[in-house]
Parts: structure tokens; C-alpha cells; sequence
């Protein structure tokens, strides 16, 4: 019984590995940076630019204070490229059929409000994580991917919104070289 044992032991792990293994030579969004340009140099071109509010994805519920969290980031975003002075002109829904490069995104992840910290001085923490991209209207061909996460304590969901689109917009313009 020892030897039939022994032996298992010695042939199984070998079989288990023998097995086919599935390709990875597609790339998840796991792999790749929080911000992966595949055209920078057409993105610093700019362009007349439009931020769709971004959508909840797999797991967010869709609500209407998550409607106005994605219209914060929608805000925040258009803060920030114009504060940096982005070649980009961000357009209204209005003028969104003159539209040259479209911000789709969704929101993966959102935690409102969670108690962290010691028990004494337990803080508010909340944060939201998007993905999403940047596609030329034209040929519909993906310019830019962005995966981003973005967490504070003792503020509000609305002003973390705001923050987190500013950021993204700073994410983009260094991903393109222009920051």
C-alpha cells in the first residue's frame, strides 16, 4: 500500500500539470497600466471631446445618486482637462454629433461611506473605481483604456466624484505626454 502511495504521489502532480493550459497571449485589463495610450499621438492633437456619463457596470446597481456620482466624474473630468489647458474642447450633450473622441466608461466599484480606523476614531471611507476608454468617433478605434480607483475619508460621495475625475483627466494627459 506504501508503494501503490509513492507512486501516486510521484505521477499525479506530474498529470496535473501535463494538462492544457489556456493561451494568455490576450491581454486582460489586469495587465495593463491604470492608463494604456495606444494612439498618444493622436490624442495630443485633441479635438472636440465628449464625456458620456459613465454607466454602472457588472455589480454596481444603477441608481440615480449614481447617476449624479457619474455626472460628477463627468464634471470633474471637464474641470481638469481645461484647468491643464488640453487641447481638447469638451462639448455638451447638445453638441455631441460634432463630437471628434468620446470618453465611454462604467463604474466597477462603489463603496459609499465605510467605517475604518480604530474603534475610537472610526473615519468615513468611500471609493469608487472606473474603467473605461477613449475612441475616435470617426473609425470607432480605441485610443486610450484607463482602469482607475480612487478613495478618501471624511468626504463627501459628490466632492470624491468631482476629485476622481480630475484625476482621471490628469491620468490621461500624462498616459499621452502632456503633463
Amino acid at each position: 500500500i506504501i508503494f501503490i502511495f509513492s507512486i501516486c504521489l510521484v505521477f499525479l502532480p506530474g498529470c496535473a500539470s501535463a494538462q492544457p493550459r489556456k493561451s494568455s497571449s490576450r491581454t486582460s485589463p489586469a495587465q495593463l497600466p491604470p492608463f494604456h495610450a495606444i494612439d498618444a499621438q493622436r490624442l495630443r492633437e485633441g479635438g472636440k471631446l465628449l464625456i458620456v456619463p459613465f454607466s454602472a457596470g457588472p455589480g454596481v446597481t444603477a441608481s440615480d445618486e449614481l447617476d449624479r456620482i457619474a455626472l460628477r466624474i463627468v464634471q470633474g473630468m471637464a474641470d481638469g482637462l481645461q484647468e491643464a489647458g488640453a487641447p481638447f474642447e469638451v462639448l455638451s450633450a447638445a453638441d455631441a454629433a460634432s463630437a471628434e473622441l468620446i470618453i465611454q466608461g462604467r463604474i466597477v466599484r462603489w463603496t459609499a461611506a465605510e467605517r475604518s480606523g480604530s474603534w475610537f476614531f472610526k473615519k468615513r471611507r468611500q471609493s469608487i473605481s472606473v474603467e473605461g476608454k477613449i475612441m475616435d468617433r470617426t473609425s470607432g478605434e480605441p485610443l486610450l483604456f484607463f482602469v482607475f480607483e480612487k478613495s478618501a475619508s471624511g468626504m463627501a460621495q459628490e466632492d470624491l466624484a468631482v476629485v476622481a475625475g480630475r484625476d482621471l483627466a490628469s491620468g490621461i494627459l500624462t498616459a499621452i505626454g502632456l503633463e
